[in-house]
């Protein structure tokens, strides 16, 4: 299964995670070859908090249906994760249905908003 590290931080938000400037175009581009190469990986998209791809490995039509409806589930999901407890923070969600698995990695900051989503072959 593939592991959704990210490039070298370029900066840290306080909850040390890593942020990327979208203008550090190398860096992305960089981490989407190497994600898109690990066998299995059907595609990868970076969406805003709005559910709308920025950088995408899939077909428009599968990008805005998997943006749109990904960042809708995981803004949900953060929701239940403060609801159960205040002070915690989601990090990661992973989705594994018959045909696929989805790897979200959220990035919540407090003027943007972004999500890292992978779509693999579980059976690979």
């Amino acid at each position: 299964h593939v592991q959704l590290a990210l490039p070298p931080r370029s900066k840290t938000v306080d909850l040390g995670v890593p942020v990327y400037e979208m203008g550090d175009t190398a860096a992305i581009d960089e981490t989407f070859k190497r994600l898109q190469s690990h066998k299995g990986v059907l595609g990868v998209i970076v969406a805003n908090a709005d559910g709308i791809a920025i950088r995408t490995t899939f077909d428009n039509e599968l990008t805005v249906q998997y943006a749109a409806l990904v960042t809708h589930f995981t803004v949900k999901s953060r929701s239940v994760v403060r609801k159960l407890d205040p002070e915690n923070e989601l990090k990661f969600l992973r989705i594994r249905s018959k045909k696929h698995e989805i790897m979200i990695a959220p990035e919540f900051e407090k003027n943007s908003e972004y999500y890292l989503i992978l779509v693999q072959d579980p059976t690979n």
